[in-house]
């Protein structure tokens, strides 16, 4: 709120100025609420979402924040806030009750697709996703349509690392300083490093210290190859549970489409999501002039311009409409949006801010983070608005109830 004093004096009236409370309040009844209403308006046009959830420690505070993903046509994927609250543990039957209350708020029930977190037995139950006391397995019984589980990404790829290095047979410290002198004799060595740094996108930096020694090839080469063994067991154990949609891996539109891959995932929709509306006859038609549109050399143009996915569907979404991309693009990879959360949540509830209330809390990240603009862009988008502005414009007897200051 540091500058909306001055957009407001600039639009309203030059000698406007409030106090924190009123801040606050302007937060809490008049932007919040537009974020979270102009978020319902998107999903209720939305055909397909998926949720994420988490939970941290406050002092004596556990807070857990609902994230949603969606695909629309205009912004492409979109992650928003839907929800922040506050409860006295952190079970399964406690957190499959919370995200329910939210679905359920926001008639969301039929629309669930996926539910992200972290790869934790209370989330999940492990790998095979088994068990009824778990947050994955208490939602399917609750939502009338297939959930699929997705665990974090990042979180597979950590424990992945975490796993092998367990393995293997030596120090890690010493594999580093092997790998450092294979390579920091020869100067050609060094080259032809720093050129893979550059083409991996990676910086190279000399190693402060080494120990000296020769390396054994075979030895080192056995190694290597056992730790990435390790490594690929791993990530193929967390993979399978993405088996089932794997007839989606067409949509990510880097290589033309074809009738046949749009078929199985049509299959798998309507056999799991029977709400749907998809015909079959219409959908083939739709796939006919998307790949007049979707050209070989269409799709190496956005290879070239590193077009994200969901663009290149927005592109295409101007012409046609297809809801089996709505599907695929609002499965997530990863929670690492709820983990920014935290982070925003660290830099608000400081310890200059002891009394700030959970409440507030969740109208200050919703205001941050599902308006996603500057102020004075969010300026420009509102001036036509007359609802909020005249919620908006300061009026003295307004700031004299002592509930503000």
């Amino acid at each position: 709120m540091n500058c909306t004093s001055k957009i407001i004096q600039k639009r309203f009236e030059n000698k406007f100025s409030y106090t924190r409370t009123k801040s606050e309040a302007i937060i809490k009844r008049v932007l919040a609420p537009f974020a979270f209403d102009a978020l319902a308006q998107e999903l209720e046009t939305s055909h397909f979402v998926s949720i994420f959830s988490d939970a941290s420690n406050r002092k004596d505070i556990k807070l857990f924040p609902t994230l949603v993903r969606y695909f629309n046509t205009q912004n492409g994927i979109s992650i928003k806030i839907i929800d922040v609250t506050s409860a006295p543990g952190e079970t399964a039957e406690i957190i499959s009750k919370l995200l329910l209350k939210v679905l359920d708020k926001n008639n969301l029930g039929n629309k669930l697709v996926a539910y992200c977190a972290d790869n934790a037995n209370t989330n999940f139950g492990g790998v095979s996703k088994k068990g009824n006391k778990n947050v994955f397995n208490k939602l399917k019984q609750n939502v009338p349509e297939k959930l699929i589980g997705i665990g974090c990404a990042a979180h597979i790829i950590h424990n992945t690392i975490q796993t092998a290095a367990d393995l293997l047979p030596v120090d890690v410290d010493s594999v580093i300083n092997k790998i450092y002198s294979h390579f920091y004799i020869f100067t050609v060595r060094v080259e032809s490093l720093k050129t893979f740094c550059e083409e991996a996108e990676t910086d190279y930096h000399k190693f402060l210290s080494t120990k000296e020694g020769e390396i054994n090839k075979e030895w080192f080469y056995s190694r290597v190859v056992q730790f990435y063994k390790n490594c690929l067991d791993y990530l193929r154990l967390w993979l399978s549970q993405f088996s089932d949609i794997g007839c989606f891996e067409w949509t990510d539109l880097n290589q033309c489409v074809e009738w046949e891959n749009v078929q199985k995932t049509l299959e798998f929709i309507s056999e799991h999501f029977t709400a749907n509306d998809i015909g079959e006859s219409a959908l083939f038609d739709e796939v006919t002039l998307i790949k007049n549109y979707a050209t070989e050399q269409k799709i190496k143009e956005w290879q070239e311009m590193k077009t994200s996915i969901d663009l290149r569907w927005v592109e295409i979404f101007q012409h046609f409409d297809v809801q089996q991309i709505s599907f695929a693009l609002c499965l997530p990879v990863t929670n690492a949006p709820t983990e920014r959360v935290f982070s925003i949540i660290n830099n608000i509830w400081t310890s200059e801010k002891p009394q700030l209330t959970v409440e507030t809390l969740k109208a200050m990240i919703a205001v941050r983070c599902n308006l996603g603009r500057s102020c004075e862009e969010f300026l420009l988008k509102i001036q036509d608005n007359s609802g909020l502005l005249k919620k908006y414009i300061p009026q003295k007897s307004t700031y004299r109830n002592t509930d503000y200051e």
